[in-house]
């Protein structure tokens, strides 16, 4: 798909509905399983291991005096 493609913002945002949607389905299930404060916790967890790696790949140095 081209990054000007009229539809492109139509299919992200079904895809970040979809994303969130999943994301809802699995707190609502861990914070049964393991309560609120637990599974807010792991949510923390595993989104700052997934997002590390992308956020130090696309770090630049000091800017320059």
């Amino acid at each position: 798909m081209r990054r000007d493609h009229p539809l492109a913002p139509i299919v992200v945002a079904i895809i970040a509905i979809a994303l969130l949607s999943v994301m809802d389905g699995a707190m609502k299930g861990a914070s049964l399983a393991l309560g609120a404060y637990s599974a807010m916790l792991w949510r923390a967890v595993i989104s700052t291991a997934a997002t590390l790696p992308l956020w130090l790949s696309g770090r630049t140095g000091w800017p320059e005096p």
